[in-house]
């Protein structure tokens, strides 16, 4: 998630803020008992966030801005090993890196197939001998992608 924090001190009346009412855009709100507050938005994105006031007398004022939520985490690298027997090689992307969990490992096995894995190792049997570029690349929770492509040579 990105986590944003607000601060509505700067709100005023001539009377005390007796209430702080936030809209996040996100389909969700928060009532804070003071001026300032933290929200964590599930992705990056620009949202409309408004901030509506109400002072004891029960008069209130709402201001909108636009927010941009941006992750400040590194994205990921894609790094993998392998070997091979004959046309059978495995491969590991354990050695792929991300600040947030990795989530998808896209192979692209270079003969005209791919694989899906949600963990960094796989097996591959290749039809006919020779030398492949085989491409690995992770997908991290915050949908950012590294890519990574080596030479794989079979018998």
């Amino acid at each position: 998630g990105v986590t944003c924090a607000f601060d509505a001190s700067g709100s005023a009346s001539n009377v005390a803020i007796a209430s702080y009412h936030w809209w996040w855009d996100d389909e969700t709100t928060s009532d804070p008992p003071t001026a300032t507050v933290q929200h964590t938005y599930t992705f990056a994105a620009i949202f409309n966030v408004s901030l509506t006031v109400t002072d004891s007398s029960g008069n209130s004022a709402t201001v909108t801005h636009s927010v941009s939520a941006v992750s400040t985490a590194a994205g990921p690298s894609a790094a993998f090993v392998f070997g091979c027997k004959g046309r059978t090689c495995t491969f590991d992307g354990s050695g792929s890196a991300s600040s947030i969990p990795i989530v998808r490992y896209h192979w692209w096995w270079d003969d005209e197939t791919t694989t899906d894995l949600t963990g960094a190792t796989a097996k591959h049997v290749y039809g006919f001998g020779g030398t492949f570029s085989v491409t690995l690349t992770v997908t991290d929770a915050n949908n950012r992608t590294a890519s990574v492509t080596h030479a794989v040579t079979t018998q």
